[in-house]
């Protein structure tokens, strides 16, 4: 995968991982993301792909950002860590808390093979 391409087990030093790792724009990763859509795999981590996002595209239109089971726990560690400081912050520590979140409305869609 990435890791090997960029030969990530002969890093030593920041100077090393800045050598071999490029920075890249999303228009030079989306041929490879888009392919590996199919397969329900990715590049760029080592489980499978569960489902991609669709950005808000503000400058170059909308990018599809593929999710595994891990990124996706991560979020919710972030966002359980914000919850609990937004309630120790007001002191919500007794009775019911009803929390509004919702992503922007767009309909579902199934890309690439089914992939949500």
């Amino acid at each position: 995968m990435a890791g090997k391409l960029w030969r990530f087990a002969e890093v030593r030093t920041v100077g090393d991982f800045q050598t071999r790792c490029p920075v890249n724009t999303y228009e030079t990763l989306a041929p490879e993301i888009l392919t590996n859509a199919s397969r329900f795999t990715s590049p760029l981590f080592s489980e499978p792909v569960i489902a991609f996002e669709l950005t808000g595209g503000s400058q170059s239109g909308g990018r599809l950002i593929p999710y595994n089971a891990s990124l996706l726990n991560d979020f919710r560690t972030a966002l359980f860590a914000w919850f609990s400081d937004v309630m120790d912050a007001y002191d919500l520590k007794d009775g019911t808390i009803f929390w509004p979140i919702s992503p922007p409305a767009a309909g579902k869609r199934r890309e690439h093979d089914g992939i949500p």
